[in-house]
């Protein structure tokens, strides 16, 4: 049996015409260089109990639960073509493809959204993102589809080249934000699994459906004064992460929801700023 190394995978997308569309006549993926995937499947099995055992009486499948999680450099090539799909909430196949010398292991998850999505940087590292998706159901191939083609997306994003300003509520003002080190903001969809009583797939979702937005995030920075730390009496702001090559998303009506020092005798004091905005934009809108 074959051994599939992890540096050998690949994380393959492409958009779909509506949600668990089959894939077209010549499929043609793009690729991202992803640090972690990982794939799940939880049949969300009904554990059936009574009195007189100690044992359980049956097992029934649920509601199938099929996902993944993926860590990415986001790619210089197209910054946004991936992730920006936390906000369009567009369908996705998702290939996690495990390509052996003699043969191959092709997981497809159709009917994929990403549920959220978190943007970070960090100095010294480059612009990166995690997202979880959701999906209506997930199958295995031991071959790739049909005339299937892989463009990959590459490159990476310096944190030289990104950059943090913070403005009027409304998004306007933008001034630049020059005391972070670290920050990191997420795009959370709230997606929800929604089964139907029926004759077809009756165990697999029907519909997965975006809900109510959360958006929040958190900002480390050099502690410099003491009006810093009194950040929560802020009234209502804007920020805007500028990803270089023109993309950006800008989050309006911020509120600062928290606000940490650490201090340890080996660094210099730092400043931990937490935020909820109500709204927000991005380049691609």
């Amino acid at each position: 049996m074959p051994v599939y190394p992890g540096a050998g995978s690949k994380f393959n997308y492409i958009l779909e015409s509506y949600l668990g569309a089959p894939l077209p006549p010549n499929p043609p993926f793009k690729t991202i260089i992803a640090d972690d995937i990982v794939p799940d499947v939880d049949p969300a099995l009904v554990k059936i109990r009574g009195c007189g055992t100690r044992d359980l009486v049956a097992l029934k499948r649920g509601l199938l639960k099929a996902g993944l999680k993926i860590a990415y450099p986001l790619p210089s090539d197209d910054i946004m073509n991936f992730v920006h799909h936390v906000v369009d909430c567009f369908a996705l196949t998702i290939s996690v493809l495990d390509e052996g010398p003699d043969e191959l292991v092709d997981l497809l998850y159709t009917g994929s959204r990403i549920d959220k999505a978190t943007i970070s940087c960090s100095i010294e590292d480059v612009l990166r993102a995690e997202c979880d998706l959701i999906s209506q159901d997930v199958t295995g191939a031991s071959a790739k589809p049909a005339g299937a083609t892989y463009q990959l997306l590459g490159g990476a994003v310096s944190w030289a080249d990104v950059q943090v300003f913070k403005g009027n509520a409304d998004g306007s003002n933008l001034q630049p934000f020059e005391v972070a080190t670290d920050w990191k903001f997420t795009i959370a969809n709230n997606i929800k699994r929604i089964g139907v009583m029926r004759a077809t797939n009756p165990t697999k979702p029907k519909y997965i459906t975006p809900c109510q937005r959360d958006l929040f995030g958190e900002l480390t920075c050099t502690f410099e004064n003491k009006d810093q730390y009194y950040a929560a009496a802020d009234g209502a702001f804007s920020l805007k992460f500028d990803l270089s090559a023109g993309k950006y998303f800008l989050f309006k009506d911020c509120q600062w929801d928290k606000v940490s020092s650490t201090r340890r005798p080996d660094d210099v004091a730092d400043l931990k700023l937490s935020f909820t905005a109500q709204s927000f934009s991005d380049s691609e809108a």
